[in-house]
């Protein structure tokens, strides 16, 4: 569609690859640097208010 439009796709396609290749570097370096620093669970999500009646998950009690 963008050649036949007349675009050229090499500087696109190039930026494209620029972009996943940087999160899937990120991606195992942030894993590594997890693992490194022994976190075995993720963070806690923000507490329900006092006014909310919803239960939160027994998942994310503190049974440390």
């Amino acid at each position: 569609m963008m050649r036949a439009a007349g675009f050229d796709l090499g500087s696109p396609l190039g930026f494209v690859i620029v972009i996943n290749l940087g999160g899937i570097v990120g991606m195992l370096v942030g894993g590594r640097l997890t693992a490194a620093a022994n976190c075995s669970r993720p963070a806690r999500p923000p507490q329900a208010s006092r006014s909310s009646r919803r239960r939160v998950s027994s998942r994310w009690s503190s049974s440390d």
